[in-house]
This record gives structure tokens, C-alpha cells and sequence, in this order.
């Protein structure tokens, strides 16, 4: 019965975002110099005791052609040992593994987006597409344990690939499949190095 009973907590969530960029021409798939920071606290004020930090940043910068894109990516996390309360973790984990939550981790990206063709087609009036492009990726991830102070590496590479559409001619719908081929999959999550995943909207659910 005590482990099945009602139990209320009560948090704080404290989150700065701070975002800056250029004017975005129609045809670029992200501006040629941006950049995004977050900063996103999580405790608890009732006498559970827990606490979970991320700390995340973007920086845009133009490829080598004019369409092309650039985009550097930095995240740290950090979250308490106490095991009175977790968190949802919302950690950037490295594509294609299934994200773990350890004490501290940390991640660089290196992601490549350019347009492959535009086109400009649909099907009556329920879906029109306006762009086919790709992205290449490099993650690298780090997570560590406090107790043992053990580190382990979750890096990965691969490709996706993005079609963005109109559903009914006016609402952007961005869906695509990416395929990501794990560096360190002997240490933990699938076996498989070779992972395939389809791409779907949040906001479609």
C-alpha cells in the first residue's frame, strides 16, 4: 500500500532563452549566422530533494554554397544523485542511441543541411511539397558516473533526409528519415550499429 499511495511534489522550473539571427532569405533552410543559447533549471521546494540543469547552444554559420547551412551544437547537463525525484531527461542524447541519464553528461554536433531539389509539386488539395533536402551529422556524447567516476562515449554519424511540405496547401509540415551508424554501440543500448528512424512533427500529435 505505501507504494502505491498519492504523492505530491512540488518544483520550480527557472528557463532563460536567448536567440539572435539575420534576416532569413526564403530559400535558405537557416539563416547564415544565428545563434541560440538555453539555460533550464529544475528543484524541488518541498523536503524532496532534487535538482536537474541544461545548459544548451546553437550557432548557424553559412556553408559553401549560398542554401547551405552550418550548424555547431553544444549541450551539458547536469542532475543530483539523491534518487528522491527525477526529472524527464531532455538531454540531446546522440543520434540513434537510446538516450541514458547519467549524473553529467555532455555533447558537441556537427550538422550539415543543404537543399536538394524544390519540387514545387503536390496532389490535389491536400499535400504540397516544397523542398527535398539533407543533413550530415557528427555526435559526440559523454556521460559520467559520480560514484565510479567511470566516462563513457556515445558518438555517432549518418544522414537525413527532410521533406518539407504544406498539408492542405497552408500548414508546414517537415517530416524525414534518418540513418545514423553508432561508433561506441558495444557499450551500451542496441547492438545493431546500423539504426533507422523515421522523422515526424511534434505538433502533428
Amino acid at each position: 500500500e505505501k507504494l502505491l499511495r498519492d504523492q505530491d511534489f512540488t518544483f520550480l522550473r527557472t528557463r532563460l532563452v536567448y536567440t539572435g539571427q539575420i534576416q532569413k532569405a526564403r530559400q535558405h533552410i537557416y539563416p547564415r549566422f544565428a545563434q541560440s543559447l538555453v539555460a533550464d533549471y529544475r528543484t524541488m521546494v518541498d523536503d524532496n530533494k532534487a535538482w536537474q540543469m541544461l545548459l544548451s547552444g546553437s550557432l548557424y554559420l553559412p556553408g559553401f554554397s549560398r542554401n547551405h547551412s552550418l550548424v555547431l551544437t553544444a549541450a551539458w547537463q547536469g542532475r543530483d544523485t539523491a534518487r528522491q525525484y527525477s526529472f524527464s531527461n531532455s538531454f540531446p542524447f546522440s543520434r540513434g542511441y537510446e538516450a541514458v541519464n547519467y549524473p553529467r553528461m555532455w555533447r558537441l554536433g556537427v550538422n550539415y543541411h543543404f537543399p536538394i531539389v524544390y519540387p514545387d509539386w503536390g496532389f490535389g488539395q491536400l499535400l504540397y511539397f516544397l523542398r527535398i533536402r539533407g543533413n550530415g551529422f557528427f555526435d559526440y556524447t559523454v556521460g559520467k558516473s559520480l560514484r565510479t567516476g567511470q566516462t563513457r562515449n556515445f558518438n555517432s554519424a549518418g544522414g537525413e533526409l527532410f521533406f518539407d511540405t504544406r498539408v492542405w496547401n497552408q500548414v508546414p509540415v517537415t517530416f524525414g528519415i534518418r540513418y545514423s551508424r553508432l561508433l561506441d554501440s558495444q557499450l551500451v543500448g542496441p547492438t545493431q550499429p546500423n539504426q533507422w528512424e523515421f522523422i515526424l512533427p511534434v505538433n502533428l500529435f
